[in-house]
Formats: C-alpha cells, sequence, structure tokens
C-alpha cells in the first residue's frame, strides 16, 4: 500500500494512491494492508470520495464485459466429465437384479486386505480450457476496470474544458459588449499597495470580469472575496485566487445589475468565504462616476 503526500490544510497530509483505493475496492487487499486503509479512510475525505468513485467503478464491471458463449469442446468436456464422475467405477456395483425380479439383499463391499486396499474414488481434471477462461475473466477484468477509470478521468477533463470554455465566452461576452465599461480598483496601503484591478461591465447586466494583478498569495487556508456594496449592504461577487505572479481574472455574479453598487472591494477572507467581510481589505474601487479615459 503506497500513500502519496498531498497537504491542503483540511484533510491527511497524505492520501491513499490510486493502486490502493482500486484494491480496497475490489476487496483484493491483505488484511494488514485493508486495516491500515480503512484508518486512513476514517480521516480522509479525500480518499472517502475517491473510493466512492471506484466503488461505482466495479459495481458496473459485470455490465462491461459483453456476455460468451463458451466453446463447444469446453461444454463438451464439462459433461463428460460430469457423467464420468457419476458413473460407478466396477462391474461389482451394479447388482443385477434375480430373474423373478425381485432383490433379495443390498450388495454390500468385501472389506479391504492387506494386498488389495480400497481405490481412492476417480478426480475429475479441471480442464486446461476452464483454467484459461478464468485467467481470461481475470484479464477482462482489469481491463475494464482500466477502462472505466480512463472514461472517468476523461469525463472530468471534458467537464473542466466546457467549464473553461464557458467562461471565455461569458468574458468575451461581457468584453465587447456594446454598453462596456470598467472601473478601476486600487490596492490598499496596508493590505496590498502594489496591486491594480480592473472592473468591466455592462451596468444593466449582472455579469461582470474582474482582472488584478499585483496581488500577494493568500496565507495557507485563506482566500480572496470580492464584494459589491450599495446602501452600506455588502453581496459577494465571488471567491478568486491568484497566480505565483499576484494576477487573477474571474466573472463576476452579482444579484442586481451592476449600475446599482456604488463601491467594489476586495477582502482576505477563510477558505470557502464568508457572508461578509471578515479579513484584512486588499482592494477597494468606485462604481461611480465612470472612470474611462
Amino acid at each position: 500500500m503506497t500513500i502519496s503526500d498531498h497537504s491542503d490544510g483540511h484533510s491527511p497530509a497524505s492520501h491513499l494512491d490510486e493502486e490502493t483505493l482500486i484494491a480496497y475496492a475490489l476487496d483484493s487487499l491483505d488484511a494488514d494492508e485493508a486495516q491500515a486503509a480503512a484508518a486512513h479512510l476514517n480521516d480522509c475525505e479525500h480518499c472517502q470520495e475517491a473510493l466512492v468513485s471506484w466503488q461505482e467503478v466495479s459495481g458496473q464491471l459485470a455490465l462491461l464485459a459483453p456476455p460468451v458463449e463458451p466453446p463447444t469442446a469446453l461444454a463438451d468436456q464439462v459433461m463428460a466429465a460430469s457423467q464420468a464422475a457419476r458413473a460407478p467405477t466396477t462391474d461389482a456395483a451394479r447388482q443385477a437384479l434375480p430373474a423373478d425380479g425381485v432383490r433379495r439383499a443390498a450388495w454390500v463391499p468385501e472389506p479391504p486386505t492387506a494386498d488389495r486396499a480400497l481405490e481412492p474414488a476417480p478426480r475429475v481434471a479441471v480442464p486446461w480450457l476452464t483454467r484459461a477462461a478464468f485467467a481470461l475473466a481475470v484479464l477482462s477484468l482489469v481491463v475494464a476496470l482500466g477502462t472505466a477509470g480512463w472514461a472517468i478521468s476523461l469525463q472530468r477533463q471534458l467537464s473542466a474544458q466546457t467549464a473553461a470554455q464557458q467562461t471565455t465566452q461569458d468574458t468575451l461576452a461581457v468584453m465587447y459588449s456594446p454598453g462596456m465599461v470598467y472601473r478601476k480598483l486600487l490596492g490598499d496601503e496596508q493590505g496590498a499597495p502594489t496591486a491594480k484591478g480592473r472592473f468591466y461591465m455592462v451596468p444593466t447586466d449582472r455579469t461582470a470580469v474582474f482582472v488584478v494583478e499585483g496581488l500577494p498569495a493568500p496565507q495557507p487556508g485563506r482566500i480572496y472575496q470580492l464584494w459589491l456594496i450599495r446602501d452600506g449592504e455588502r453581496a459577494s461577487g465571488g471567491l478568486f485566487a491568484v497566480d505565483e505572479l499576484g494576477r487573477a481574472r474571474f466573472l463576476v455574479q452579482a444579484p442586481l445589475a451592476l449600475g446599482t453598487y456604488e463601491t467594489i472591494g476586495v477582502t482576505d477572507e477563510p477558505m470557502g468565504g464568508s457572508l461578509g467581510p471578515t479579513g484584512q481589505r486588499r482592494l477597494i474601487g468606485a462604481l461611480h462616476p465612470p472612470q474611462n479615459t
């Protein structure tokens, strides 16, 4: 069993590798490995979610392989072996009825002697084709499991690509809208003096594009949250992270038309965001008057 390091601040600093999760889902780990894996799964939500995916895959394996007719020769061998196992082994086992058709007594075999030991019951050999068929079934299971895993990975990639394409389309729709304007945000002197941001919007719409640069990465377990301020009330415009250069771009979804808000700001919040600002302010900008130049 292999455990890889992946610390995210919310789950154990290590996760079970994919091979171990697959083996656990198929109940093919030995007792010690299974016990260790179970102990890890009790405390790791990441691995629990991954295990559920593999258990769903393993549950569908029987449906992935198409039914296969056994070879005629194999069926004949199995039937012949079955009949041979039921057939008597000696003529003495066949007791003939008397001429009058009445059986006088049951046949009792002679006891063994020193020079005549009991003959062992005949064994029915498992045809090599049966073993080959079993090996083929195991191989098919492995291939099906790998194919299913690949299909899940591909589906996730396609979903991510679809989401990215939709985000790009929405971004371009805002940037090229006839009524688009932008507002500048400046970094807070204490929180992020080098940060600069721009807020692209159509005042009558509720979707905007926010672009920032020079914003330091937040501490582990923290994330940035954008706020839309109106009459002293703050509504969340979304969460975002920055790259190693302090850059970010994301779509802002507002509850109301963007032109109804007065100010926008960015604060440093706990991972998952907050209902209202609780962290240090990083950027601030006014939505009125327009600042296009």
